[in-house]
Order: structure tokens, then sequence, then C-alpha cells
């Protein structure tokens, strides 16, 4: 093989190993390209996931705050309610012992003219006692 054969082989050989590496090199780009793609497509899936995990985070923070809103508005509503069911028991409460209190007195004041008519009416038979005594000691 002379040189010139050589050469041709060499060039060959070359023009071979251009091609592949330009098919390589194509290859590269078009795998760079896609790579990219598919890494732009999953940013913005992840975006569109991270929007929604920030609308169903708002969603269920709102939810929480009406619930606890909800919470103390009934709380609150409650506390009234006892309240004011206490306020009436104690007006009843009063009421009962003011009436128990009238009624002591009234029960005092009829005891104290019983007493005071039961004295006279005692007197009064004593008055009688002596007084048929005193006749009866005279027919004798």
């Amino acid at each position: 093989m002379n040189d010139s054969d050589e050469l041709s082989a060499l060039r060959g050989v070359n023009l071979q190993l251009q091609g592949t590496v330009a098919s390589l090199r194509s290859g590269l780009e078009d795998a760079t390209t896609r790579g990219r793609a598919d890494v732009q497509a999953a940013e913005a899936r992840a975006a569109n996931e991270i929007a929604d995990l920030r609308r169903a985070i708002d969603s269920l923070r709102q939810a929480l705050e009406d619930t606890a809103s909800a919470g103390r508005a009934d709380t609150q509503a409650e506390k009234a309610r006892a309240a004011a069911e206490a306020q009436q028991l104690r007006s009843s409460i009063d009421a009962l012992r003011t009436e128990m209190d009238s009624l002591r007195a009234a029960h005092q004041s009829a005891m104290t003219r019983q007493e005071s008519a039961a004295l006279l009416e005692k007197k009064n038979l004593r008055e009688q006692v002596q007084l048929l005594r005193s006749e009866l000691e005279k027919r004798k």
C-alpha cells in the first residue's frame, strides 16, 4: 500500500469519523433540546401543582378560620344564653326569697295575733271562772 492509498484510506476513515461525530453531535443536540423541553414541562407541571397546593392550603385556611369564627360565635352565644339563664334564675331566687320573707312575716303576724287572741281569751276565761267561783261562793 502506498502513501496515496493510505492517505485515501485515512481520508475515508476521517470522513466516516466526521460523519459519526456529526451524527453524535446532532443526537446530543436533539437530546439536549428534548431534555430542556422535558425540564420545562416538568417545571410547568411543578408550578401548576404548587399553585394547586397553594389554592388548597388557602381554601383549608379559610375553612379553618370560618370554623373557628363560627365556634367563637357559638361560644359567645352559649355564654350569653347561660348568662341570661343565670340572671333569670337569680331573679327567680330573689322573687322566691321575697315571697318567702313576706309569707314568714304574714305567718309571724298571724301567730302574734293568735297568741294575743289566745291570751285575751285566757284572761276572759279566768275572769269568768273567777266570777263563777264568786257566785258559787255566794250561793253556798
